[in-house]
């Protein structure tokens, strides 16, 4: 197997998200001193801009619900500082223009092109589902949660992210015989702390780690290994100088034929994504 690098995106802010959107993803940045948050999207497999540097009536105190029918779903806070959201404001990726808000009406969930929501009351709450497209009030539904729960099972069952794989944690007692002794060889050969990211699949290991150097900085490195010889296919840097551990710096979307034709996507300095592609 081969790893090849596709492109790469990046406005040198801080990358705060990277959201799967069908066909595209969205790359949320922040800028914590001047108080500016900036939407993008791209298309996943070229890295063509769908859009750039998107910026709402709210500059800041904004963020990300959803994607879904090709349309994000946009919240604000109650207030600046605390974590509760208000609202919803609808965005459509296609056209690149609002298509409708709500500013009394709190989100949920997605089903079916419905968007699920809630107004507080002095007791508990009140639900309701909204035209995902055009925000009109499609149905009343009460104060009745159990209706609502027994959907969002259904939706956990479905798992819309089936086809990515995330890092987990190496654990010596949990992974196999081989990627053990591959994570002991490097240990014995570098400096390592901190938790070691991993995804196993097929005959790849995929892994994440934080080297230490002499000045006690570290760099977190991104490595392909090949399981039967252990040989070393990539080797990224993702961060070339730190003085704190960053996790979840990469994930993959593989495709139904296993490795091949499958998407690595690194964050490198917090500032920008890389994009690689997994051949024969």
């Amino acid at each position: 197997m081969k790893i090849k690098k596709l492109y790469s995106f990046t406005n040198k802010r801080q990358i705060w998200r990277l959201l799967p959107a069908g066909e595209n993803i969205i790359i949320e940045e922040r800028d914590p001193e001047k108080k500016e948050a900036f939407f993008n999207c791209i298309e996943m497999e070229t890295g063509k801009v769908i859009f750039k540097n998107l910026q709402l009536e709210e500059k800041f105190w904004i963020g990300i619900e959803k994607i879904s029918c090709g349309i994000i779903l946009f919240h604000k806070y109650e207030k600046p500082d605390l974590p509760r959201h208000k609202g919803i404001l609808a965005f459509n990726i296609k056209t690149k223009n609002v298509l409708w808000e709500n500013p009394d009406l709190n989100y949920l969930f997605v089903y079916d092109q419905k968007v699920y929501c809630y107004r507080d009351k002095f007791e508990g709450r009140l639900f309701f589902t909204l035209d995902i497209k055009t925000g009109s009030l499609l149905d009343e539904l009460g104060s009745d949660v159990n209706g609502l729960n027994k959907l969002r099972e259904k939706l956990i069952n479905e798992d819309e992210y089936s086809d990515y794989s995330f890092p987990e944690i190496f654990f010596n007692k949990k992974n196999s015989d081989v990627v053990n002794r591959v994570i002991q060889n490097l240990e014995e050969e570098y400096v390592i702390t901190g938790p070691i990211e991993i995804i196993e699949k097929d005959s790849l290991i995929f892994i994440s780690y934080f080297e230490v150097f002499k000045d006690g900085l570290l760099k977190n490195f991104f490595n392909v290994i090949e399981i039967d010889n252990k040989k070393f296919i990539f080797k990224e840097t993702l961060n070339s100088s730190t003085k704190t551990i960053i996790p979840d710096t990469f994930f993959i979307k593989f495709t139904n034929n296993g490795l091949e034709g499958g998407l690595i996507f690194l964050l490198e300095e917090k500032l920008k994504l890389v994009v690689c592609l997994i051949k024969e």
